[in-house]
This record gives C-alpha cells, sequence and structure tokens, in this order.
C-alpha cells in the first residue's frame, strides 16, 4: 500500500468526498444546480486546482473546454483554509469560550483549557500560512493524518467538519454568479461590488436553510472561517480594491444576515480572527489588547475588535488597493 504522502498532493484533499456531501446536503442549492446546468450553461462537476506554487486564486467560475461554465477552487487555499479552520476552533474553544462560560457560570462540565491543542493548532497555523507565500507539500505531512487523526482528534475533526462547510459556502458563492447572471454579463468596476455583494447574500440564502438541522452551527462556522481566512491572507486584505466589498463591510453584512444572538460563540470566533489580523498586522498592540475592557458578550468582542478593523481600514486604504487574492 501506498504512504498517503504519495497519494495525496496535500492531506486536504483526503476531504475532498466529504466536502462535496456537505454540499450535496443543501437540497435548495442542488435544485438551484439542476436548473442552472440545464438553462445557464452551468458544469455539473467543479474541479481543485492542485498548483506546486504560492496561492494566487482562490475561487473562480470561468467556461471550461466544452464552454460550460465550471467552477474552480484552489486546493493549495483549501489548505490553508483548513489550518484557519483549526487554529481558530482551539483557540477560541480554550482561549476565550471557556473562561467566558466560567465568567457567567455556564461552564456546567467543568471544561478547562488544552493549550497543547492550541500549540498544535498554531503549528498547523504557521505551516498553512507559508502557502501564502511558498509551496513545500512535505511540510504539511509532519502532522497528522487528518482522516486518521489520534492525537488531537477532537480538534481536528471539529476543523474537518468547518473546513467542509466552508468549501460549501465558497461552491455556493461562486455558484450564485452563475445563477444571478453575472457570467453572462461584461464584469465592470462599477457594479462588480454590488456583484459579489449579491453573490455573498445569495449563498446565504441557500446555506441557511440548513441552519436548523443536526449541521446548522457548522454550516455557520463554515461562513465565518471563509471570511476571517480570507482575512487573514494580508494586511491588504481588508480592502476590497475596487472589485469586492472592503472585508469590514462584507463580515458585517454576512453576520447581520445571520441574525446572531448576543451570545452566540460565532461572534466571538469571528471576534478573534480579527483580532489576530489586528495584532499581526499592526493595527493593535498586544499592551494595548491588554488594556481593553472586560467584555460581558460574544457580541461585545465582535464589535470591539471590528470598530478597531474598520478604523484601521479607512486609515490604511481610503482609495481603492487591489489585492493579490480573489474570490
Amino acid at each position: 500500500m501506498k504512504e498517503p504522502k504519495e497519494i495525496y498532493f496535500l492531506p486536504v484533499e483526503q476531504l475532498s468526498d466529504d466536502a462535496i456531501q456537505c454540499i450535496e446536503k443543501v437540497f435548495e442549492l442542488l435544485d438551484a444546480i439542476k436548473d442552472d446546468c440545464n438553462i445557464n450553461n452551468f458544469s455539473r462537476r467543479f474541479t481543485f486546482i492542485r498548483e506546486g506554487k504560492a496561492i494566487s486564486d482562490v475561487a473562480e467560475i470561468k467556461k471550461d473546454s466544452d464552454g460550460l461554465n465550471h467552477i474552480y477552487i484552489n486546493e493549495n487555499f483549501c489548505q490553508y483554509l483548513w489550518s484557519v479552520c483549526i487554529y481558530l476552533t482551539a483557540y477560541f474553544e480554550n482561549v476565550i469560550h471557556i473562561p467566558m462560560m466560567d465568567a457567567v457560570g455556564i461552564n456546567k462540565n467543568g471544561y478547562k483549557p488544552n493549550m497543547v491543542d492550541v500549540e498544535y493548532a498554531s503549528d498547523c497555523f504557521f505551516r498553512g500560512r507559508q502557502l501564502l507565500h511558498n509551496f513545500n507539500r512535505d511540510a504539511y505531512w509532519v502532522t497528522p493524518n487528518i482522516c486518521n487523526p489520534q492525537q488531537f482528534e477532537n480538534i481536528i475533526n471539529h476543523a474537518n467538519g468547518v473546513y467542509c462547510a466552508a468549501i460549501a459556502f465558497i461552491y455556493a458563492h461562486e455558484f450564485s454568479h452563475n445563477y444571478l447572471g453575472h457570467t453572462q454579463i461584461q464584469q465592470t468596476l462599477s457594479h462588480t461590488i454590488d456583484d459579489e455583494i449579491a453573490a455573498d447574500d445569495t449563498a446565504i440564502s441557500f446555506i441557511q436553510t440548513e441552519y436548523d438541522s443536526a449541521w446548522g452551527n457548522t454550516y455557520k462556522a463554515g461562513v465565518a472561517t471563509v471570511l476571517a481566512a480570507l482575512l487573514l491572507m494580508g494586511e491588504d486584505s481588508i480592502s476590497g480594491g475596487g472589485t469586492h466589498p472592503d472585508m469590514d463591510v462584507r463580515i458585517e453584512n454576512l453576520v447581520a444576515k445571520m441574525d446572531l444572538h448576543e451570545m452566540d460563540p460565532l461572534l466571538g470566533y469571528l471576534g478573534v480572527a480579527v483580532k489576530l489580523w489586528l495584532l499581526v498586522f499592526g493595527g493593535l498592540s498586544i499592551k494595548e489588547d491588554m488594556q481593553q475592557p472586560g467584555f460581558g458578550s460574544y457580541k461585545e468582542i465582535y464589535l470591539f475588535y471590528m470598530e478597531k478593523l474598520k478604523t484601521v481600514r479607512q486609515q490604511r486604504y481610503p482609495k481603492i488597493v487591489k489585492p493579490d487574492w480573489d474570490i
């Protein structure tokens, strides 16, 4: 039997079938896909692009050899996306969520922070971020097989589920461009931002039909993690570049569509992602962060860091600056 390293391009490739199943669970999306295949030149298949180089494109929809509009998703980005899933999951759970439960007296099961999980997840995130600048497949096989995790089983399985839901949202977003007719017209800067917001909104309208299902919270986390991954790709990621909404606007729009309660952990999860960007790219110092007031809800965490992100974006990118990535 061949070793997994010889079979798979990146570890995340092993989750491709699971990601497809996650898409197929969204029945309203499936119905729309069938209609679009019949009347709007949409391809029934989609492709993970394998590249032995740094991440360039995230995902796109374009004509294939049969003249059909086909979705392509960059597998390098997928591996990076998975690393964001596991890092935010471990960090939020152990550094934010458990202490918050203790503070408000709802930690009935007596959960304790596991900083070993956080350290492992941080290492995965570091490896994933390497893909933004260079490519070295072997670096990712230092970590356990993500489909047979053994050690760190809980956080890896959780990350796998969120990752698959994130792919479902990316797919739904790209499909929505075709569904809304965006692929049938000549794009110009004057309307692409509106088109991107419309594609986000339509993708959410499909995904949210599953919010009340057993996988509902995972789908929500998938949407949030896509936004977090895009944000954390670089300093210029907060600028929409004239073709996409600025990232603070995009996050606020999708959070509003989710209609989350102030104590919904997902708000804290997104707040952690924004905080990380601010700390990495100089929008907030560690000293300043340590001096912030205590938070009484996850919404307070989200609003505190989002306000700082919006201020930094307005200061640094008052004009259009196009980022290197695209979705």
